[in-house]
C-alpha cells in the first residue's frame, strides 16, 4: 500500500511540474550561482554549462544529452544537435526554480524525474526513475556528452581523457586555460566510460558495447564523448534514485587534492605550467 501511495505521489509530481511548474509553463530555464552558469532547454536536456570565461560544451553541436534502452527501445533527449533533432526523443518538460531545475518525463512504462542543482563548481543530477508498468522492466540509463571546453577559448576540439576510480575526466588540450569537466559517481554499480570513435551515445549498439566494456583512454588526446551508465531493474510500482556529479572549472579547483593532478601525465602538466606563467 505504502508502495501504491509513493508511485502515485511521484506521477502526480511528475504531472504538476510537467504542466505547472515553478514558474508556470514548462520552459527553458538558467540557474547560477555566482560561479557557473547551468543553462537547460525546454526538454530536460543541458544546453551549456559556463563559467567567467566561456562554455564547456560547444554549442550547435551534438553536446550533452541523457538517454534510455528500455522494452520501449531507444530513446536521448539533447539540448542541440548539428544535424537536426535526434530520433526517438524523450517527451519531456522542463520547469524551473530559485535554486533548481526540474526536468519531467516518460518512455514506455518508466516516467523521470530529473532535478539540477548547483553547489561551487559542481552540477548535481538527481533522476528518479519509476516504474508505472505492470511488470518488472530492466533499462541502462546514460548521460554522455562531448566536452569540447577549448573551442570558446581559442584552442581544438580533442581534450586529455581519464577514467579513475570515482570519476572520469576530460581537460582542455590547447589553448589556455586547460579547463577540465569532471563527472563523479556516487554510486559504485554506475559505470563511467568514454565513447571511443563517437562524440556520445546515440543508439542501443553504442550504449550496450561501452557498457560492457568501458574505455579508459589513459590521457590520450582525443575527441570524444564522455558518458555514465545504469543497468537497473525495477519491479512493476518501484523506484530507483541515480545521482551523479559534474564538475567543471580549472584542474586545481575542481580536482579533490593538488597530487592528483600528478596522475594527468606530461601533456597536461606543461599546460597548467603555462597557466600559472600567465598568472605569474
Amino acid at each position: 500500500m505504502k508502495r501504491n501511495k509513493l508511485v502515485q505521489a511521484l506521477a502526480l509530481a511528475g504531472g504538476v511540474l510537467g504542466s505547472v511548474g515553478f514558474l508556470g509553463t514548462a520552459q527553458a530555464v538558467t540557474l547560477s550561482n555566482g560561479t557557473l552558469t547551468l543553462d537547460v532547454n525546454a526538454t530536460g536536456s543541458i544546453k551549456d554549462v559556463t563559467n567567467a570565461t566561456a562554455g564547456f560544451w560547444n554549442f550547435g553541436t551534438p553536446t550533452i544529452g541523457f538517454g534510455i534502452s528500455s522494452s520501449a527501445g531507444f530513446g536521448r533527449e539533447d539540448a542541440n544537435c548539428c544535424s537536426g533533432p535526434v530520433s526517438n526523443p524523450f517527451s519531456g518538460t522542463t520547469v524551473g526554480g530559485p535554486t533548481t531545475i526540474v526536468a519531467s518525463g516518460t518512455w514506455g512504462s518508466l516516467s523521470y524525474i530529473r532535478t539540477y542543482s548547483l553547489s561551487g563548481f559542481d552540477v548535481n543530477i538527481s533522476t528518479v526513475v519509476t516504474n508505472g508498468g505492470t511488470s518488472r522492466e530492466t533499462f541502462k540509463w546514460f548521460d554522455s556528452g562531448d566536452p569540447d571546453q577549448g573551442i570558446p577559448r581559442g584552442g581544438g576540439f580533442a581534450s586529455f581523457n581519464d577514467v579513475l576510480p570515482a570519476y572520469a575526466i576530460a581537460t582542455n588540450s590547447s589553448g589556455t586555460p586547460p579547463d577540465l569537466v569532471k563527472w563523479s559517481r556516487t554510486d559504485p554499480t554506475a559505470v563511467l566510460t568514454f565513447t571511443p570513435g563517437s562524440l556520445g551515445i546515440f543508439d542501443a549498439s553504442t550504449l550496450n558495447s561501452v557498457y560492457a566494456t568501458p574505455y579508459d583512454p589513459n590521457l590520450a588526446n582525443q575527441d570524444i564523448g564522455i558518458a555514465i551508465i545504469w543497468e537497473k531493474t525495477l519491479e512493476a510500482g518501484a523506484s530507483v534514485t541515480l545521482n551523479y556529479i559534474q564538475s567543471y572549472g580549472t584542474p586545481e579547483e575542481v580536482l579533490p587534492e593538488p597530487g592528483t593532478i600528478v596522475l594527468f601525465g606530461a601533456g597536461v602538466i606543461g599546460l597548467l605550467g603555462v597557466r600559472r606563467r600567465q598568472r605569474d
